[in-house]
Formats: C-alpha cells, structure tokens, sequence
C-alpha cells in the first residue's frame, strides 16, 4: 500500500510541489479505507480528524446550494482538519470508493517537521480565507480581502459583524506557527502589544487561535505604509520627514519604556510604519 501511495501522491495537486521525501514520510503516515456505494465518507456535523484524498471511485459532496463531484486525486476535509471544527458537509461515495486517510494528529507532526508542507498549507489557507467559495469568517469577522503579505504573516481586511467596524486580521504562516516556541512567543508579544496605550502605535484588540494557527486582530488605519509613498512620490520634505521621525520617536520611547516592558520593536522599516490620512 505505502508503494502504491508513492506512486499515486506525487501527482496530486495538493502535493505537486513537495519532494519525494516529503510524500514518503506522508505515504507511511496514511492509512486506506474502502467505502461501499452509498457509504458516508464524512458526515456532516463530525469532528475534523482525518484529511481524505480520493484514490478511486467517485464522491458527491452534499452542500445546502448545490452538489458537488469529486474523483480521483481529490482532498477532502483538509480544513476541518486545520480546524478540528465540525464538518460544514456529508460526503458520500457514489461508487465503491478508496481513500486514503490523514489523521490530524499526524498531520501536525508532518507540518512541524517538514517546512514545505507548511509552505502549502499556508498557500491552501490564504487561497480560501475569502472568495465565493472560501471561508470567510474568523468568529465574529467577516473577511474581506487580503491586505498584504509579509515573510511570518499574511493580513487580512476584515468586518467586525457586532461593532460594525473594520478591522486587520494577522494570520502566521503555518511554517512559522509550526514552531511551537515561534507560536508562543508571537502570542506573549501580541498581549504585551496589546497592554500598550499610544496615539502611534498600532492598538492589538484580541489574539484567536483557529485553523491550526494563531491570528492578531488589529485596528484598520486609514493609509499606507511609508514604503509605499516612497515609490509612489519619492523622498518627503525636510519638514515632513521631521514630523513623521518625531512621532516615531514618540512611540519608540514609550514602547522602550520600562513601566510599559521595555519593548524593542527590532524591525523598523518603511513597510511597518503607517501614515494616516491626517498625517499621523
């Protein structure tokens, strides 16, 4: 079976991009499960625990607008199993069907020890965080577009459906949430962040963990980073650039201060500093 797993998973689409390594570490972690026509692969309502691919046969995936079929090479509940959350569907075999089967437990190891895995994961999630088809929601967010990407993150607009407010979600990379040392120390950060009161620092609302990785909620500014004036208008005026190092500083000494932690932010650049529509 781990032969034939070899043979068959390279040419999945989910897996196009890993190494032979990679697929085979997965392969020996997988096991094969048959279901008679007519049989539940998934119901709808349990628990994520397994990633599926189909390996033969045909499944029909019931959904409340419309069904959808599926076939050879196909992945189900890759998601729910990011999530641990119900499944949202009933998937059932509509021919005698093969599957093979990855447990949550044995994924997240896979992830934690192989980089490239984490790499694809992170582009399957950014690929449905939003979009008809996506899943468009982080509690009570509403997502709505994709903001910009940074080299741990990727950002997010989004709706805060009870305040009516917008908002930026902040989701780490699964490459980098893989590392349990890594996940834990941006989430210490991120409630320290959140402890600070400055009129130019950027105010954290909550942290969330879902979908197998943690988010940082953040106040939406009306503006863009420096970095992109630059490009766009070239370098500031002497007096312009005055203000906009003065305020810096501000914030900077407040953050460095110790009643307020002694923070070093440590990655000072255009790209993390943001103007504001009034100059702030």
């Amino acid at each position: 079976d781990i032969e034939d797993a070899l043979i068959f998973l390279p040419g999945v689409k989910l897996f196009l991009k890993l190494d032979n390594a990679v697929i085979g570490d997965i392969a020996q972690r997988m096991s094969l499960h048959r279901y008679d026509a007519g049989e539940h692969l998934i119901r709808q309502g349990a628990a994520g625990e397994h990633m599926l691919i189909i390996k033969q046969g045909k499944v029909k995936v019931n959904l409340e607008e419309k069904d959808i079929e599926l076939g050879r090479g196909s992945v189900i509940g890759e998601i729910a199993l990011l999530s641990g959350t119900p499944s949202k569907a009933d998937v059932v075999a509509e021919t005698d069907t093969e599957a093979l089967a990855l447990h949550r437990d044995e994924f997240q190891s896979l992830m934690e020890q192989h980089t490239e895995l984490a790499t694809v994961m992170t582009g399957l999630m950014k690929s449905r965080m939003f979009g008809a088809d996506g899943i468009n929601r982080l509690g009570k967010y509403k997502i709505l577009s994709q903001l910009g990407e940074g080299g741990m993150s990727i950002v997010y607009d989004a709706l805060d459906t009870v305040l009516g407010r917008e908002v930026a979600i902040k989701m780490l990379k699964y490459e980098i949430a893989a590392k349990r040392d890594f996940k834990k120390r941006f989430k210490q950060e991120a409630v320290t962040i959140a402890k600070l009161t400055h009129p130019n620092i950027l105010h954290v609302i909550e942290t969330i963990d879902d979908y197998s990785t943690s988010f940082i909620v953040m106040e939406k500014l009306d503006g863009y980073d420096l970095k992109y004036y630059l490009q766009e208008q070239g370098v500031f005026s002497g007096r312009q650039t005055c203000d906009i190092i003065s305020q810096l500083a501000l914030a900077l000494e407040y953050a460095g201060n110790k009643h307020n932690g002694g923070i070093i932010h440590r990655d000072i650049k255009p790209a993390n500093i943001v103007l504001d529509y009034q100059g702030n």
